[in-house]
């Protein structure tokens, strides 16, 4: 016996969401049917996601206001850009103790997903990079996307991409090495060489 079309459209709405398998999917749909007030609350806050939330056209950002809140709160610092991937990463960023402003790429390259340089629309980070305040151009532009081929294939194709337009600010990338606690015996060679190449004074 098949499952009304409904049903069936829902499951797979909810399959397109990352790490959502077919049986999760199915989960979450008759989760909600047996809970009627949680599936009206659901209808309301993806209404409110709908009508209510915006891009900050500085950080790219996903907010309530345009600008955003921490593009104009003058406790950050606006002279420090972080390029992030994700929008997620803003939040992990700033918990580790960043106080400067971001620009939120939402994308990396990876030619086998089909994500090319096209992808970036870099265009929009030379915007938030010239195109502003005076106070609100950067002096340096941290590069903060993840430590792996697709981050580096990134991070390699921006800096060269901001050089063609003739940015003229510091360019720095995160750096790699060995997390806190870790064994240097147990460190894999790229790791322990980007540790040392890395390091700092004391």
């Amino acid at each position: 016996m098949e499952k009304p079309k409904i049903i069936q459209e829902a499951v797979n709405l909810f399959k397109t969401f990352p790490s959502v398998g077919p049986k999760t999917a199915e989960r979450f749909v008759y989760h909600l049917l047996k809970n009627q007030n949680l599936l009206e609350q659901f209808i309301k806050i993806l209404e409110e996601l709908k009508t209510k939330i915006v891009k900050c056209r500085y950080c790219n950002n996903f907010s309530e206001t345009d600008p955003c809140n921490r593009c104009v709160d003058e406790s950050k610092n606006p002279k420090l850009l972080c390029v992030v991937e994700k929008y997620q990463d803003v939040y992990a960023v700033e918990k580790a103790g960043f106080n400067g402003v971001y620009y939120v790429l939402s994308d990396i390259i990876n030619p086998l997903e089909g994500k090319m340089p096209q992808s970036l629309n870099l265009d929009m980070l030379v915007e938030r990079i010239q195109n502003v305040p005076s106070y609100m151009q950067p002096e340096e532009i941290i590069i903060a996307v993840g430590l792996t081929t697709e981050g580096e294939l990134t991070s390699q194709y921006i800096v060269e991409y901001l050089k063609t337009k003739n940015i003229n600010v510091k360019l720095s990338r995160i750096a790699c090495g060995l997390p806190s606690g870790a064994d240097i015996e147990y460190a894999d060679p790229q790791t322990l060489s980007f540790a040392i190449k890395n390091r700092i004074k004391i």
